[in-house]
């Protein structure tokens, strides 16, 4: 018997089968897909919401931004001074509001002050808070007498004394607690 073109081989029919399956079991598995979008985007959504909701607490958050900027110490080079490298030491601070303003949490290069907000930290959340650069290399206790011709400085007890002065001349000496970690 002649082979007609109506008529499809068994291999067809089951090639057919398979991009059917195939085509199928996507459609099912973009459902699924779908499904766990809109739960994982719900989910997301109402912890966004319910965070909102529980950071407008009796303790404010800061109203600034949430990004503290580095100070150069003003006069480095006249006090002399200077980091490892020669470059001027730094610190990072972010003033207090409120009943916090006339406290300060000073951290040697150790606290991340991009956030601390009312519900994480409520005892310090509105203090001024500075973080001192570490830049010395001798844990802020160097103090050459004289320098030899090396290229580095380790003046790193300079450092802590004209920081000190410079945090004095912006309102720690108006402190009432001080808290230095």
């Amino acid at each position: 018997m002649p082979h007609s073109s109506s008529s499809s081989s068994p291999v067809s029919t089951i090639s057919n089968l398979r991009i059917r399956a195939l085509i199928l079991w996507s459609s099912k598995n973009y459902a699924i897909a779908a499904f766990v979008f809109l739960l994982l985007f719900s989910l997301t959504l109402f912890s966004h919401l319910d965070s909102r909701s529980r950071s407008h607490s009796r303790y404010p958050s800061h109203p600034r931004s949430t990004l503290v900027p580095l100070t150069l110490l003003r006069n480095a080079n006249r006090t002399r001074a200077l980091c490892l490298d020669g470059s001027a030491p730094g610190y990072h601070f972010q003033s207090g509001f409120g009943s916090g303003s006339r406290n300060w949490l000073l951290h040697i290069e150790a606290l991340h002050l991009s956030r601390i907000s009312s519900n994480i930290n409520v005892d310090f959340f509105n203090w001024n808070k500075v973080k001192i650069r570490y830049c010395d290399g001798a844990s802020f206790a160097g103090h050459p007498e004289s320098e030899s011709r090396s290229e580095l400085l380790f003046r790193g007890q300079v450092i802590w004394e004209a920081t000190m002065d410079e945090l004095l001349s912006i309102g720690l000496s108006k402190a009432k607690q001080v808290v230095l970690s």
